[in-house]
């Protein structure tokens, strides 16, 4: 089964890390950024999108194994943080990427 994701970010680093993942054949679930690139480029990969987490908050989110917040800086209220199983911030995810080989 694909590891499911959610991506909150507002630099082009989400991208490259979202290239990552779908690479490995993670499922991203959504992506949260105000950036317009960001926001094209989930939409090419056929991503949802959301411009806040408040936004995101007022969806129907389906919960996901990890929220990567990659240059974010939005505050990750309890609300946000249920929404997942794990969070990790981006360092995390080269660690995780290296160990599934």
């Amino acid at each position: 089964m694909a590891l499911s994701c959610c991506l909150i970010g507002e630099d082009s680093l989400l991208i490259q890390c979202g290239n990552i993942l779908l690479t490995h054949h993670c499922w991203i679930e959504r992506v949260v950024s105000s950036n317009v690139t960001i926001q094209e480029w989930a939409q090419k990969n056929n991503i949802l999108w959301t411009h806040t987490i408040n936004e995101l908050l007022e969806s129907h989110f389906n919960k996901v194994d990890y929220i990567f917040s990659i240059v974010n800086s939005y505050i990750l209220t309890t609300d946000i943080l249920q929404l997942a199983n794990m969070v990790r911030l981006i360092i995390m995810i080269l660690f995780f990427l290296n160990m599934q080989g």
